[in-house]
């Protein structure tokens, strides 16, 4: 792990959960991480993206909220300060539909609640050291979805980059 300095940081949180962005926000501040802001609605949450730059947004996912918007209105161009940002989603329903979805709408991560310190650690230095490449598609923008590298695969559809 390369960074081990947060205190430059700006993090977002998006929940409805108080307690749950209290230990949040106590794990992050043991990291280092000095800007730490929450909300909990999502005119709120386009609010907070549109008029600040934000390096990580984590956002709390409750059974039933759809991800797709939450995500949209961070990765919005004409919306977002910083449409580049991290996202990690954090759900205690980490199946693979929900799972699948939060991939499909452009996360940068998913993690099962409940966390440890060691854990959220983990996932916030590996959302700010790696760095992925961004994608735009007329059904998509987020973080490349590869994550595989150096596959041989030579059939016919193989990818037009994997020479």
């Amino acid at each position: 792990m390369r960074v081990t300095n947060l205190n430059a940081v700006d993090v977002l949180i998006y929940s409805r959960h108080k307690n749950l962005v209290h230990l949040e926000k106590t794990a992050l501040h043991s990291f280092g991480v000095k800007r730490i802001e929450s909300v909990g609605e999502l005119q709120n949450l386009k609010e907070a993206v549109r008029h600040n730059y934000r390096d990580i947004i984590i956002i709390n996912h409750a059974p039933g909220l759809p991800i797709a918007p939450l995500v949209e209105a961070v990765r919005s161009e004409t919306h977002a300060s910083n449409p580049y940002g991290a996202v990690l989603l954090m759900t205690a329903t980490p199946s693979q539909r929900v799972v699948r979805e939060a991939v499909q709408a452009g996360v940068d991560g998913v993690m099962a609640l409940p966390f440890t310190g060691n854990d959220l650690w983990r996932q916030i230095v590996n959302l700010v050291n790696q760095n992925r490449a961004f994608v735009r598609t007329e059904n998509y923008f987020g973080p490349c979805r590869r994550r595989l590298q150096n596959i041989k695969y030579n059939g016919a559809e193989r990818r037009d980059d994997a020479a």
